[in-house]
């Protein structure tokens, strides 16, 4: 702006919509970079997109800036899905179905790409209705966005349709042999059939099926028996697994059914649909249906020795993917790990897909080992010397995301909000805002987060605190990124069985025995340093004035640069401290330690010390507490030198 106030000061003209001449070149290429044609080519379905296409979109492109409180919805999933978005400052939150958390999207991100699907459709009209909403977005107080209506982007399209179709046309009946080699391209995108004879192929194209599913429909529901696999000739389809997978013209799914001939329940038993998957706008496809597959296998003795071998062999290596996902195994050495497992199954060796060591070189051997949720679990300071039998309770509930084809970033904890689940970083890394702090950490391959939840699970012998422990820093994962969640339910369970191998809670003796007591109160007191060279009497004095206090979730014990009025020693529960990085304060610990150096300061006794850093209870925390009047009295009562180092 400064640029263009000194090019009208020199009495120069300036096109405001063609400023970039008098800028320097970076700034530009940064407003190059913001131009909506440029925010267009960022969307894959749009990135080869014709220049007078983009620029027909761009004429229809709505600016607006969101002054309001609280969130304003955009999309509602399950509702109809009326815009799409392009994210100019601010941010766009995304919530998932069936997923806590949600996702934040940032400028220069875009958001609804599922409409340029729906508009492709079909080579001459548009679907009845709208796209179904998938997830729910909205935006808050200051954000700014482009959108691109439904229906201005049907207007674009009605003038350029043969720029979006995506509809595949199928040749007609009379010519077969047209027909059949269009189909055979088709099922040479599936893995099973790539290496299949073009006899059996053909048959089973001669029993494809065309079939239309309208906006909404199931084609495949989870859980229930499968009866087909399908090739999208026309509109797309989208799962209902999370990350959501669209299925475009031209790609598959189900192809579950192929796998079920290799199985031991085949014929009588029918495959189970792993996930759902629904039409998104009206949609046709090329069907294998679950008997047509059957007369195939039949007719070629599909189930012959040989062909059910193979078939056994790519069981077994699907099996096998699934034990690597699911034990956390990253994915850059799963071909390594697959190669050796298929070469001792055609050596007609029995393999144990969940113990498949025994048939791997000694350093592959190592390196699983490294990555299994045991050995994750034994780097957790807490879970170090934790019995073999509650670690392998805790293995059985840790489960496996990887995170693909998202954008921007998916949140797993935030600052102040209640924290519930560890985390184990597989693959990619872990991203960590801290409090109070502009930069932020990465957590990589092998490293955790989160085991504040073992500390608060282990605050008493009998019960678990009333509300989850606040996170102190945010935490979230990008796409393609892979970890291992323990959920704070599922360690409660754990912890439920195994409660005397995690209870850190000190219980102090009763008042009836107070040699007992102090003897405690005495051991306790010398680990601070200050006090290990004190002269006893002087220790069970203190000890003497040390007071038991409770702390409810959140609370704070010091608050920094206010006065400090007391040292404590932590006896159940757990103590953070606000300063970065964050210091965890647990059962036989203690902190506040600048009391006892303020007697050798000149302020003694007049003015009390400021507290150097904030301390607050993560749950419900009780403490032994040697208040500041009570130190002055000690102080006074021995004559202590307030200029002792």
């Amino acid at each position: 702006m400064e640029r263009v106030q000194q090019e009208l000061a020199e009495r120069r003209t300036v096109d405001v919509e063609n400023i970039l001449s008098i800028l320097p070149e970076e700034l530009q290429s940064y407003i190059k970079s913001l131009l909506p044609p440029n925010r267009l080519r960022n969307v894959p379905l749009l990135q080869t997109m014709d220049e007078e296409v983009l620029k027909e979109i761009c004429e229809h492109l709505e600016p607006k800036r969101f002054e309001i409180t609280g969130r304003e919805y955009l999309s509602r999933d399950g509702e109809q899905l009326e815009k799409m978005i392009f994210i100019v400052e601010g941010d766009l939150g995304v919530e998932r179905r069936n997923i806590a958390g949600r996702d934040l999207l940032y400028p220069g991100d875009f958001y609804g790409t599922e409409l340029l699907e729906w508009v492709s459709v079909s080579n001459t009209s548009f679907p009845a209705t709208l796209p179904l909403s998938i997830d729910s977005s909205y935006v808050t107080n200051n954000d700014s966005v482009l959108f691109l209506t439904a229906e201005n982007l049907k207007r674009v399209v009605s003038k350029f349709r043969s720029h979006f179709s995506k509809e595949i046309t199928l040749p007609s009946d009379s010519q077969s042999e047209v027909l059949t080699s269009f189909q055979l391209t088709m099922l040479k995108k599936v893995p099973l059939f790539e290496a299949m004879n073009e006899e059996m192929l053909k048959a089973i194209c001669e029993r494809l099926k065309p079939v239309t599913y309208t906006d909404g429909k199931y084609i495949i529901k989870k859980d229930e028996p499968l009866e087909l696999m399908f090739f999208v000739l026309a509109g797309y389809v989208v799962t209902e697994s999370y990350p959501h997978v669209v299925v475009r013209v031209g790609e598959f799914c189900g192809q579950e059914l192929l796998e079920w001939t290799s199985t031991t329940s085949f014929p009588a038993k029918l495959p189970t649909a792993l996930e759902s998957a629904r039409a998104n706008g009206d949609v046709r496809v090329l069907a294998l249906m679950l008997n047509d597959w059957v007369s195939v296998v039949d007719k070629f003795s599909f189930g012959s020795h040989k062909r059910r071998f193979k078939l056994a062999v790519e069981k077994k290596t699907q099996d096998l993917e699934l034990w690597l996902f699911n034990s956390g195994i990253p994915s850059k050495r799963k071909n390594e790990i697959i190669e050796r497992v298929r070469q001792a199954l055609e050596q007609n060796c029995d393999v144990d897909v969940e113990n498949i060591l025994p048939i791997l070189p000694e350093e592959l051997q190592s390196y699983i080992k490294s990555c299994l949720p045991m050995t994750r679990l034994k780097k957790v300071p807490m879970l170090k010397h934790m019995d073999e039998e509650v670690l392998t309770a805790l293995c059985e509930h840790i489960r496996p995301i990887k995170y693909k084809n998202i954008r921007g970033r998916v949140y797993h904890s935030r600052d102040g909000e209640p924290f519930d689940k560890m985390i184990f970083i597989v693959e990619g890394d872990l991203g960590v805002e801290r409090r109070n702090s502009a930069n932020r950490d990465l957590l990589y391959e092998g490293d955790f987060y989160g085991d504040e939840l073992v500390q608060w699970v282990s605050v008493s012998r009998t019960s678990f605190p009333a509300r989850l422990p606040l996170s102190i820093n945010s935490a979230y994962v990008t796409n393609n990124d892979s970890i291992l969640v323990l959920t704070a339910e599922d360690l409660k369970s754990v912890v439920s069985k195994f409660r005397l191998h995690f209870s850190k809670e000190i219980t102090l003796p009763p008042d009836t025995q107070p040699e007992h007591l102090t003897s405690v109160k005495l051991t306790m007191r010398k680990k601070v340093p200050r006090f290990q060279t004190m002269d006893e009497k002087m220790l069970e004095a203190i000890c003497a004035h040390l007071k038991p206090l409770t702390y409810t979730d959140g609370m704070y014990i010091i608050k920094k640069d206010e006065p400090l009025e007391l040292m404590f020693f932590v006896l159940a529960g757990y103590v953070l401290t606000e300063c970065y990085p964050h210091v965890v304060v647990r059962v036989g610990e203690f902190c506040g330690q600048e009391l006892l150096e303020w007697t050798s300061t000149i302020s003694f006794p007049a003015k009390l010390p400021t507290a150097l850093e904030s301390a607050r209870a993560n749950g419900d925390v009780r403490v032994l507490a040697l208040m500041s009047d009570d130190w002055i009295s000690i102080v006074d009562n021995f004559s202590f030198s307030r200029r002792s180092p």
